[in-house]
């Protein structure tokens, strides 16, 4: 599936219960942060992006994300030697700093437009509480634990846990959380920086905004090249996959329609992994709706052209820029404004994260990112013995 790649991601945490139980009652002081879970060597400074410390939980989660998607790209065995998990440093590192810079460049934006403070904002610290308590309720239900909820006059809701169901409820969101080795402070950062993206919408989109489209601003806009229409194969890269043989059936499948097999055919064959696409009709998109990549590559192509391979964190794609049809876009002119309006705030928030870039502490600069995953297989071995 073709992902957006900068809409802020929904983390789970896990809370001791009596923090939990602090939090929920939301008091509305200090910051999103507050009442982190977090060790000595979790909050240890790895850099800083212009004001704001990054700490090492957060690089921690990311080494480990990133190093899951790699593996599936190259295989397993590539973080159970020293020696082969060097070769993979620097791909590793790059791709754990860009989405670093990602969160932060939604708070600094948000300052640059006047939005100041934002994980201490009143109605943040309530949105990332909400969202926890919603988390474990949804946990109790699924676990059977009994609890209830009813809605207050303001519209907050309220759950009440019967006997240890939110001790309960809390142990077990303690062990995803470890599964997915988070903490609960980024977690809450996460959230924050998604209520933070939200309010950096409404101040671009407000009256006295950048992104700001009349019917007939959309209509010009759905109509030039800066809107287009696609359709694809793709070969996904599967965890077990081998990288190579997808590549080798992409390229397979390519020299099929170089030889005149019609595309049409090969969207409905048993290999692409993406259905949806066999739509006649395709996926209108903008710029920052996406993979760069694929957008990349998407834009370069002319009407009816077909792309060669392009290679993406998914897996391998085929694309083919189609004809935009004028009946089906004046018929969704709604859906497509919005759109267009959240692709432009995406592609804005990503411009301005090209400008940022972690200042590593000397700490920072210690840590090799390659031993981390690798020190993790060891450990995992060393306790299945």
């Amino acid at each position: 599936m073709i992902k957006n790649t900068h809409c802020p991601s929904r983390f789970f945490v896990s809370l001791i219960a009596a923090i939990l139980a602090a939090i929920m009652l939301i008091s509305c002081s200090g910051s999103v942060l507050d009442g982190a879970n977090s060790t000595e060597d979790e909050l240890r400074v790895i850099g800083t992006i212009g004001e704001y410390e990054v700490c090492y939980d957060e690089l921690y989660y990311l080494v480990m994300a990133c190093s899951s998607i790699m593996a599936n790209k190259y295989g397993d065995d590539i973080w159970k030697s020293e020696e082969l998990a060097a070769q993979y440093d620097e791909e590793l590192k790059a791709m754990v700093l860009e989405r670093i810079t990602s969160n932060y460049a939604i708070l600094l934006l948000c300052e640059e437009y006047g939005i100041k403070n934002t994980l201490s904002d009143r109605d943040a610290i309530k949105y990332v509480n909400r969202q926890i308590d919603s988390v474990l309720y949804a946990i109790a239900i699924n676990s059977g634990i009994e609890v209830s909820f009813k809605e207050t006059s303001s519209g907050n809701i309220k759950y009440k846990y019967v006997g240890d169901g939110l001790e309960r409820a809390t142990e077990i969101f303690r062990k995803m959380l470890e599964e997915e080795h988070l903490t609960e402070r980024v977690m809450r950062l996460t959230l924050g920086v998604e209520f933070a993206f939200e309010r950096l919408s409404e101040v671009l989109t407000g009256e006295k905004g950048e992104i700001i489209f009349s019917a007939e601003d959309i209509e010009e806009y759905m109509f030039s090249d800066k809107f287009i229409a696609t359709r694809h194969i793709l070969i996904q890269n599967d965890k077990g996959d081998s990288v190579e043989e997808n590549r080798r059936i992409a390229e397979d499948l390519l020299a099929q329609y170089k030889n005149g097999e019609p595309m049409d055919k090969l969207l409905g064959s048993k290999y692409n992994e993406d259905v949806s696409m066999t739509s006649a009709l395709g996926y209108y998109f903008t710029y920052g709706e996406m993979d760069k990549t694929y957008e990349d590559a998407a834009f370069a192509l002319k009407v009816g052209e077909v792309s060669d391979i392009v290679e993406t964190e998914d897996g391998f794609f085929i694309i083919e820029r189609l004809e935009k049809s004028s009946t089906y876009m004046l018929g969704n002119l709604e859906s497509f404004a919005n759109q267009i309006t959240y692709a432009l705030i995406n592609q804005k928030v990503r411009d301005f994260q090209s400008t940022l870039s972690l200042s590593m502490s000397e700490f920072g600069n210690s840590v090799e990112f390659y031993k981390i995953p690798l020190n993790e297989v060891a450990s995992d071995e060393k306790t299945d013995k």
